[in-house]
């Protein structure tokens, strides 16, 4: 049986820069949520995967990330307006592929 997941959020901070955090909070129950926003996502970022399942895979591919460093990696990408993104990778001998990514908004000073 699934969990029932009301919310997915994620806060990144940085052990060098006191001040910035960078927030993803998004509700994932049927009547709260923007039906369209993942849609897009979906599409744009080409995955098989339904609403319910974005943080149980989110929280896969990170431990993913710990167990196989030299195939996997996270990066946060900071851009000058402000806002950050944080994708998910795999290294292959030749290319380095996104499997998702997730935009988030910075907060902070």
């Amino acid at each position: 049986m699934k969990p029932n997941i009301a919310k997915l959020k994620m806060e990144i901070e940085s052990d060098n820069d006191p001040f910035f955090i960078a927030k993803f909070e998004y509700p994932l129950d049927k009547d709260r949520c923007d039906e369209n926003f993942f849609n897009l996502m979906r599409r744009e970022q080409k995955l098989t995967i339904d609403l319910q399942e974005l943080p149980t895979i989110i929280i896969k591919c990170l431990n993913k990330i710990e167990e196989a460093k030299k195939k996997l990696n996270a990066a946060l990408l900071v851009y000058s307006d402000g806002k950050s993104k944080l994708s998910l990778n795999y290294t292959s001998e030749f290319k380095n592929i996104e499997i998702l990514h997730v935009d988030l908004n910075q907060e902070g000073d």
